[in-house]
């Protein structure tokens, strides 16, 4: 994309984020977290983590010692497809020990937060095709864990639970000198930005729903056959889990025998393809990576335009750390984007966990 146009973006993105703090309804809808303002596990208590969302659940004895969050022992395996409340419930508390007092719960799904006596917790918003949640949703989370654990077997247990995006901000705490210069992002299959307003507060910005922009040929016929849309608008411009697709659209449009069944299979083919042999499909492989990277650097560039400041942002998800020359293009975008601070990408390990962990310790 030209750069006159990255900018008019990055202008629109950062009219968004003022005009969604007054309290306008914008594409963005600025999803405002409360944290506790000091922790509920006590020093040398141990405490528990889930990590739930997608197909994969992770679950983590903590304890806390002299401040920092130590991680005992750790496991992950398979989720099962929760089609109702009673199924989420169950596999819970198989997860759960009886000993446990406070339970932190990373939850992949649209959450509206509500904080009530010291705690964050969320309101579930809608279910997925997979994991539909019926009787779930409209509840939250956090306390219909506890009022179920405390009906069943009589235990007495805290539960905080957020949005992964929030989570994954909450594990960069110790990485700024004021968390005001943090931000998060997700770029893999899906997308994602959140940010610190100040140390008691974030934003999750629900950034796939970002539309502002001019959507491609084949990214408008990508939404008008998906199940919802105009809905993330976005990520199906810019996602691990559409730019496949985009490429696929090219191949058939242009008698090309080249389907592809994953964004890693799009950046196997763009990594190894060569324009002088393979011309405008290879050619249009890179510019896809390109694209979606120039656009990803506008959120990245309207945030830090928007704060003011010199930020760092932690990042997660293959497509920027992995795909074909991306990291490299987003910083090189956001760099002529926003000359006059420094961003700085970092990546934190068992980022999902520690965020979590810092719900209630």
């Amino acid at each position: 994309m030209e750069i006159s146009e990255l900018r008019k973006i990055t202008d629109a993105f950062v009219e968004e984020l003022d005009m969604a703090q007054r309290g306008n309804k914008t594409s963005l809808p600025f999803i405002v977290n409360q944290f506790p303002d000091h922790p509920l596990v006590p020093e040398h208590d141990d405490f528990l983590v889930l990590v739930i969302g997608g197909t994969i659940f992770q679950v983590a004895r903590c304890r806390k010692e002299h401040g920092q969050i130590l991680i005992l022992r750790k496991r992950a395996g398979e989720l099962v497809a929760f089609s109702n409340k009673d199924t989420f419930l169950r596999f819970v508390e198989e997860l759960i020990p009886d000993d446990v007092k406070y339970v932190a719960v990373n939850f992949a799904y649209p959450l509206s937060p509500l904080f009530k006596k010291n705690k964050l917790d969320g309101i579930l918003i809608s279910g997925t095709k997979e994991h539909t949640f019926d009787g779930l949703v409209g509840l939250v989370v956090g306390d219909t864990i506890e009022a179920y654990l405390k009906e069943k077997r009589g235990q007495v247990v805290t539960v905080s639970t957020a949005n992964d995006t929030i989570c994954e901000l909450l594990s960069g705490v110790s990485k700024a000198s004021r968390p005001e210069f943090l931000a998060c992002g997700i770029v893999g299959t899906g997308v994602n930005f959140a940010f610190f307003m100040d140390s008691h507060h974030a934003v999750n910005l629900e950034a796939a729903n970002f539309n502002k922009f001019p959507q491609s040929k084949y990214g408008k016929k990508i939404d008008e056959h998906s199940q919802h849309p105009n809905q993330a608008l976005f990520e199906k411009e810019t996602s691990g889990g559409y730019l496949f697709q985009h490429m696929n659209l090219f191949s058939e449009e242009h008698g090309l025998d080249l389907k592809l069944k994953s964004s890693k299979e799009l950046d196997d083919y763009a990594k190894k393809c060569e324009v002088a042999t393979e011309g405008d499909a290879c050619a249009f492989a890179w510019e896809l990576l390109d694209r979606s990277a120039g656009l990803v650097a506008c959120q990245i560039a309207g945030i830090t335009r928007y704060k003011a400041a010199d930020m760092i942002f932690i990042m997660a998800g293959s497509l920027f750390w992995k795909a074909f020359n991306y990291k490299e293009s987003v910083s090189k975008y956001v760099k002529i984007l926003v000359p006059e601070y420094n961003v700085t990408f970092i990546t934190i390990e068992n980022c999902e966990i520690y965020g979590a962990a810092r719900l209630v310790a």
